[in-house]
């Protein structure tokens, strides 16, 4: 038999950024804790960031402004997975997850990213309502 008449081997899909998109959110989650709790304690200890920025507390507006960062980011996590899971499921599941590892890996992202989210909202509404010191 020649290899002319074999069929050509087919690849799993690949799924771009895939690791990035599994850590980032964990990332994400320990550096807004970090650093809110650097710039509470660079406010209440050292005194830094006690001033104002056009009438609004300058260590809120930095920690608002690390959530907001950390929100897009998580978006991004959790549209991107929802896109390549949408496009994995769409594939024949034979050739593109044979085992099933990627569709796993993605629905974790969705999941870490949607835990992700829910904090960083509620430290939104946290941020607003109590004082820092």
């Amino acid at each position: 038999m020649s290899d002319a008449s074999l069929p050509a081997p087919v690849e799993p899909a690949r799924i771009r950024w895939l690791g990035l998109r599994i850590v980032l959110p964990l990332a994400l989650f320990a550096t807004h804790v970090v650093t809110g709790f650097a710039i509470a304690a660079a406010r209440c200890q050292r005194g830094l960031l006690s001033g104002t920025v056009l009438g609004a507390d300058a260590a809120r507006l930095a920690v608002e402004g690390v959530t907001l960062v950390a929100i897009a980011l998580a978006f991004w996590c959790a549209v991107s997975a929802a896109v390549d899971l949408t496009r994995l499921t769409r594939a024949d599941a034979d050739v593109a997850d044979p085992n099933g590892l990627q569709s796993f890996a993605l629905g974790a992202v969705l999941a870490l990213s949607g835990l992700v989210g829910i904090y960083l909202i509620w430290a939104t509404i946290a941020i607003k309502t109590e004082i820092v010191c």
